[in-house]
């Protein structure tokens, strides 16, 4: 009876190791939605298919992520997250965003976006602060001079030195570019005096073949108590091409009246490297309000010379409240 029951008790024990191995990791989900008001009017002869205009453009947003992490026998950790949203085509919905990020210690992380991935550049097209939107958006207007080369089944690296400087690269192979050719980008951030980043990135993207696309961006920003204020210059160099050059000019600031509300106001001006084209200038006021799990954000905007097309002017709003749980 003895040997039964310390034979039974070893199984136990081994079961619940072998449970207890396979469990290791962490596993979480989290899920929104959201609720939103946009309209868009204006004078200019065309709008971007996607531009809500005139009238009211109701939109609902909703998703649910799912997240792993564990770690591994050398001292790394694994991590994965994937993104259940209804209204993704882009991301061969169900399906949105997802990616599988690698932790190496002091050599810094290693994320593989299949989808919803960011480059550099693409990530730092505006870093003025704001409560809500950015000037440039709600609307169809031309944003960052510098921007992106693709995203999606793409690497991005990141890594601190000295606890002041970061350093940031990416990654997108030819088949995923937006271009010709494969895309690469980089980019290093300081934060070595309180309050205060100052950032530069890189990157070319072979729209064409022949047609090389350099660009590059600056940015800082500045928190003194409750007020934050940026600045950030972009630039766009087509070789073979200076019509399609264009130049980008943001800045703007924000102040949290409490820890719950906050409110901003922005300016972005577009400069082209087309003659014929006027510069085009969006401003913004925005504002955010969280309770608990549920927030709710405003953005009021006005571009004049949309597209570089003199007189055409645009206004439009944005209202949302989302929900977290």
């Amino acid at each position: 009876m003895n040997k039964i029951t310390k034979l039974g008790l070893t199984a136990l024990a081994g079961s619940l190791a072998v449970a207890s191995a396979a469990n290791a990791g962490s596993y979480s989900a989290s899920g929104s939605a959201s609720i939103g008001l946009t309209s868009v009017s204006g004078s200019q002869a065309s709008y971007d298919a996607n531009a809500v205009t005139s009238g009211n453009g109701w939109s609902m947003g909703n998703s649910v992520t799912f997240s792993g992490s564990g770690d591994l026998d050398n001292g790394m950790s694994l991590s994965m997250s994937f993104e259940l949203d209804q209204g993704a085509p882009d991301g061969n919905g169900p399906f949105d965003s997802h990616s599988l990020k690698l932790g190496m210690n002091e050599m810094g992380t290693l994320t593989f976006a299949g989808h919803g991935g960011s480059t550099v550049m693409s990530n730092w097209d505006d870093k003025t602060p704001t409560a809500s939107e950015e000037a440039w958006d709600v609307g169809d207007n031309n944003a960052a001079a510098a921007d992106d080369g693709g995203g999606n089944n793409s690497f991005f690296y990141t890594n601190t030195f000295g606890d002041s400087i970061n350093v940031y690269a990416s990654y997108t192979n030819q088949y995923a570019a937006l271009g010709n050719e494969s895309y690469s980008d980089w980019g290093v951030s300081y934060t070595g005096v309180e309050g205060l980043t100052v950032a530069y990135a890189e990157g070319e993207n072979k729209q064409t073949a022949g047609s090389y696309d350099e660009q590059n961006t600056m940015w800082m920003t500045y928190a003194y108590g409750p007020v934050t204020v940026g600045y950030q210059v972009s630039e766009s160099d087509v070789q073979g091409g200076n019509t399609s050059d264009a130049d980008a000019v943001a800045y703007s600031a924000s102040y949290a009246v409490s820890d719950d509300l906050s409110i901003s106001y922005s300016v972005h001006e577009f400069e082209y490297g087309n003659t014929a084209l006027v510069d085009q200038e969006s401003s913004g006021m925005s504002a955010s309000y969280t309770m608990g799990s549920i927030s709710m954000t405003a953005a009021f905007n006005q571009t004049d010379n949309v597209a570089g097309e003199t007189g055409a002017d645009e206004e439009g709003y944005y209202i949302s409240m989302a929900f977290a749980f």
